[in-house]
């Protein structure tokens, strides 16, 4: 008993991460996946915390680096276009906003009864995306009156209705949100904008390193516990106290992030993200990590958009 209990805190066994080492030569690591114990836990959201509030302790300051940096990003992204600074300074509203408006369109009669967008939803792979846009551009050889091709239209139409419904309401908002602005200089949207920026490169800065802290504390060198190996079990029942397979926190940067990424993927398949609820963005799964300082997206011609599914 005690030793399947071994196997239920772990992600089912050996696994082997496919990467490249520094000179850029294929790589194969054995590794046990296993969940994070409650100080492992703790240490990762410290950890994490710890990330943000250096990015964005001097958020204030001017002459700071992380204000410089930040003001660099708002004058590229919107130079001293008021409804872009407008549209920055707002975007997290916006975008909380939008969920809200995705949301109250969802549940309106015509979308909601007998569950009709969800079905439409579920069944729009992308195959059917591929098949209605052939159709679209009356490519050689589409079939346009093939029973598939039809639903396929039928289906990317009706999901094009709905987003029009949305971003429709959306724009109301949109304007709604915006006029809050109208009153503010350009200095002081410059201002506002580049502290929302601060913010956001302190939330990749704490989403980065709760990753990698995942990654360091998640994978332990692979060992079978003594006398488990069999015939019908070559690798045995892993040892979940086996040695993190990175000693030092700092070796995780220097690991590949497709390596760093196949494991992510194997700890959100056992693990309830302990940054989720905290205050924290969740593990990036298979997500490429990105130290991009700007995540925003907001401008005047990109935000109305978000409302597509």
């Amino acid at each position: 008993m005690q030793r399947l209990e071994q196997l239920n805190k772990t992600n089912s066994g050996k696994k082997t991460i496919h990467g490249v080492d520094a000179d850029g030569e294929p790589v194969a690591i054995d590794v046990l996946i296993v969940k994070l114990t409650d100080d492992d836990m703790e240490d990762v959201i410290a950890r994490s915390k710890a990330a943000r509030a250096r990015a964005a302790v001097r958020r204030n300051d001017p002459d700071s680096v992380e204000y410089g940096m930040a003001l660099d990003v708002v004058l590229t992204v919107c130079g001293d276009n008021k409804t872009a600074l407008a549209y920055f300074v707002a975007s997290n509203d916006l975008n909380r906003q939008l969920v809200s408006v995705q949301a109250k369109v969802a549940d309106r009669d015509h979308w909601k009864e007998d569950g009709y967008l969800d079905g439409l939803l579920e069944a729009l792979t992308d195959d059917v995306l591929l098949t209605a846009e052939a159709a679209r551009v009356e490519m050689p050889g589409v079939d346009l009156e093939d029973p598939e091709t039809r639903k396929a239209i039928e289906i990317v139409e009706a999901v094009d209705r709905y987003n029009a419904e949305v971003r429709e309401d959306f724009e109301l908002v949109v304007a709604d949100e915006l006029s809050t602005y109208e009153g503010y200089t350009v200095e002081e949207l410059t201002h506002k904008a580049t502290l929302a920026q601060v913010s956001i490169t302190a939330e990749l800065a704490a989403k980065k390193e709760g990753d990698r802290c995942l990654v360091w504390r998640s994978t332990r060198v692979y060992q079978p516990l003594p006398d488990t190996v069999t015939a019908d079990r070559p690798d045995g029942i892993p040892d979940v106290n086996a040695p993190l397979y990175w000693a030092k926190r700092p070796d995780v940067d220097l690991v590949a992030d497709s390596i760093r990424n196949q494991i992510l993927d194997l700890v959100a398949e056992i693990e309830v993200s302990p940054l989720e609820g905290k205050g924290l963005p969740a593990p990036a799964g298979s997500s490429t990590e990105s130290d991009s300082p700007s995540g925003s997206g907001a401008t005047p011609s990109s935000s109305p958009t978000a409302a597509t599914v």
